[in-house]
């Protein structure tokens, strides 16, 4: 009997100032685990997330993949979930309707990600994503 909490993902940002756990929810029919997600054992209140996460090398940001639907029909619809971690701010961004986001590495100032969508046959699309043009950040609320 597999225990939940071995499940549970955790991983200190590069510079070991914070670091993100992801503590397993469940898991739609036949698909991937989704989680909730907690930055320095503080949780992120009514979101969950997938296990694709990316840190910025010097820390500052967290990209995660945020589910924004569980429908066993139509898949889950996500998006990117950019935390800045010294700010606690977030926006989330680039919806994919019945699909999955991955953030993929950073280039300078590039957010490099993949798009994968379902539409009569599976999508894949590569995107950039430049975050010094991001505005209109949300304060990020911790339990």
């Amino acid at each position: 009997m597999v225990n939940i909490r071995d499940l549970d993902v955790s991983v200190a940002s590069p510079n070991n100032q914070h670091k993100l756990r992801l503590s397993y929810e469940s898991e739609i029919r036949f698909g991937p685990r989704y989680y909730q997600a907690y930055l320095d054992e503080r949780v992120m209140r009514n979101r969950f997330f997938g296990h694709e996460y990316l840190w910025s090398q010097d820390s500052r940001l967290l990209v995660l993949q945020e589910w924004l639907s569980i429908d066993e029909i139509s898949g889950p619809s996500t998006s990117l979930f950019i935390c800045n971690t010294e700010e606690l701010v977030y926006i989330s961004k680039n919806h994919v309707l019945s699909g999955f986001i991955k953030p993929l590495h950073f280039e300078k100032t590039l957010l490099v990600f993949e798009r994968r969508w379902y539409k009569n046959y599976w999508r894949t699309g590569k995107y950039e994503l430049d975050i010094l043009e991001i505005k209109n950040w949300d304060k990020l609320e911790l339990g």
